[in-house]
């Protein structure tokens, strides 16, 4: 055995271009250009990365490194959890809150109603050592101060405090025309006395949340949001407000969804705009200084087959953890219920413990850093993102915008990419458009199908239109009996992968409006495949057949009796198929939603 010691230093570096030649080469023939895809935003994703995509200008702006506590990990958010308050329910939610906090909780969201006994709510509460905030769905400014006013008599240090009021009163304001731009500046001069008492409570917010949650793409989140935030700099400093503590008392709430890299690169690339934003605005600040709110998506949530919702809210959370957020909420995966389990909000609330304790997630500051895809995706995402926000402060800001509906507009575009997506099948959802679970026991009893508005930003889910398919069919069963559910029986002509992966499309195609598989049977001769055709009482037979056999199938006579007959795949001969009394086929070519629709129709459902 030779004693020398491998050195890296044999080996010669592989530069982008020998990595690309190397491909070309195992391509064979094959087109590279068509490796590489494209996002909703415009943005081009290539193959492979190097080092030469990393853009000498820092685009990563790092996370922050926790330094106030040496005994805590380096890198710290806080584990928020939410309750609803009405006055007079101030002491049971007081126990809840407790509990929460006393299982891995750090930090606390109250949904405010009304007035409220602080002293009942907060009761053992110490708002020196976890965050608390509120929210609210009506302007409560008053409220904000009486919290204030309860903390300087309990005698808290009010320079220890932490949280925020989660209400944007722009927004709020464009929604609600009587809420003028006089009550905001109201509102403004109410809370402006606290401002240096308490630095550590962020008066208002930037909800970005509302865009992903209404259908927008990454780009216009940060756009929208970038934008935004220049509107409150000039309310703010209109109000007394310097540029610099204007910016220091404002939150941003993001959403996570599914893309995964984009939902970090958008939170870094936001922050590198906000930086030039205040910049802009002569506030000189730090990226510490920018306080992110993480929540995990509604419009990445589906009503049925509910605990997928969990596994999406595990990498949403994540994605928000490395993109550098101070502070998350996870909600249950069970939200859309109006009878939300308790058991969902606990295992809710352990998603970011397993993260830090389990994930080691904490233990890094950010390990985005050097990652040549992410860093590469920043600065792109940080181009298309900033193109929109010189685009909107043309049209004269948000508010603007808005107005002329050109925010609505965007959105509403972004979600009927989506829907085309999954009607077509080209993005997909466990769970709904694809190995759907029909005949699931429901976990609530209805399902709240939020309308779009042309004025307004209405929070949705993409699943929405294929979850309104299935809860027809399980009303329709609810009324008639399970026994009444529709069902198909596939026949499948051998038992090759072909036949086999129709009969599986089948499967997820069908079920995703609640029809039910009942049982495939696999037929070698015609002999067998008739007797197994009159056997069956099905409300759907599915046929299964090899390609090289379609001719020969369309010179047998069928009867197919009561029961709809639909082929799987994409016929040659789509006459001969009519011909032989088949209501249609199905295959990825279609438009799942409206043959669905109109296939309930047709079985009275």
């Amino acid at each position: 055995m030779t004693k020398n010691k491998l050195s890296f230093s044999e080996f010669k570096p592989a530069t982008a271009k020998d990595w690309k030649e190397k491909i070309i080469t195992d391509l064979k023939g094959g087109d590279y250009d068509k490796l590489y895809s494209y996002t909703s935003e415009g943005i081009k994703i290539a193959p492979f990365y190097t080092a030469e995509n990393v853009d000498p200008n820092n685009y990563n702006i790092p996370n922050k490194f926790q330094q106030e506590n040496p005994g805590l990990s380096p890198r710290h958010w806080v584990n928020n959890v939410k309750f609803s308050v009405k006055q007079g329910e101030e002491k049971s939610v007081n126990q809840k809150a407790l509990d929460a906090l006393n299982n891995g909780a750090e930090g606390l969201i109250f949904q405010i109603e009304g007035s409220i006994d602080f002293k009942a709510l907060l009761n053992e509460v110490n708002a020196e050592y976890c965050s608390i905030s509120f929210e609210s769905s009506t302007p409560h400014y008053s409220l904000i101060e009486n919290y204030f006013e309860y903390l300087k008599s309990a005698g808290v240090d009010l320079q220890k405090v932490t949280g925020g009021y989660f209400f944007d009163a722009l927004v709020y304001g464009l929604h609600d025309e009587s809420f003028t731009k006089a009550d905001i500046q109201s509102d403004c001069k109410k809370v402006m006395p606290w401002l240096k008492q308490v630095p550590g409570f962020k008066l208002f917010l930037v909800n970005a949340a509302l865009f992903q949650n209404a259908g927008g793409n990454t780009k216009n989140e940060i756009a929208f949001a970038w934008s935004l935030f220049a509107d409150y700099l000039d309310l703010l400093t209109e109000n007394g407000f310097s540029a610099e503590e204007a910016v220091k008392s404002i939150a941003f709430q993001f959403s996570f969804g599914r893309k995964y890299f984009l939902e970090i690169a958008k939170i870094k690339a936001f922050k590198k705009g906000v930086l030039q934003i205040a910049e802009a605005n002569g506030a000189t600040i730090t990226p510490d200084t920018i306080e992110v709110h993480g929540v995990t998506s509604e419009w990445t949530k589906s009503a049925f087959d509910i605990h997928v919702n969990m596994l999406r809210n595990t990498t949403e959370a994540m994605a928000a953890i490395l993109a550098g957020c101070d502070s998350i909420y996870v909600q249950p995966h069970d939200f859309i219920s109006d009878k939300p389990k308790q058991t969902f909000e606990r295992i809710a609330r352990n998603v970011s413990s397993i993260l830090r304790d389990e994930s080691y997630l904490d233990k890094v500051v950010d390990p985005t850093q050097g990652t040549y895809y992410i860093e590469s995706l920043i600065k792109d995402v940080f181009g298309e993102a900033w193109k929109e926000f010189l685009s909107i402060e043309e049209k004269g800001g948000f508010q603007k915008a808005f107005e002329q509906q050109y925010v609505q507009k965007q959105l509403a575009e972004n979600r009927k990419h989506t829907y085309q997506e999954l009607i077509f099948r080209k993005d997909v959802f466990i769970g709904t458009n694809q190995f759907p679970n029909p005949g699931e026991k429901l976990a609530f009893e209805k399902i709240g199908f939020p309308e779009e508005s042309s004025k307004e930003i209405v929070s949705s889910r993409a699943t929405m239109q294929f979850e309104m398919l299935r809860w027809q069919t399980e009303q329709y069963v609810q009324q008639k009996g399970e026994e009444k559910r529709p069902s198909s029986f596939n026949i499948l002509w051998g038992t090759g992968a072909e036949v086999k992966a129709k009969s599986n499309f089948a499967y997820s195609f069908l079920g995703a409006a609640g029809i039910i598989t009942r049982d495939e049977v696999i037929v070698h001769n015609w002999e067998e495949f008739f007797n197994q055709l009159s056997a069956t009482g099905d409300t759907i037979i599915t046929i299964c057949i090899p390609a090289e056999m379609e001719d020969e199938l369309w010179k047998q006579s069928f009867a197919w009796g009561e029961s709809l007959a639909l082929f799987a795949g994409k016929p040659v001969n789509e006459n001969a198929l009519a011909n032989a009394g088949f209501y249609g086929a199905i295959h990825r070519h279609v438009n799942t939603l409206d043959f669905l629709k109109t296939l309930l129709q047709k079985l009275a459902i």
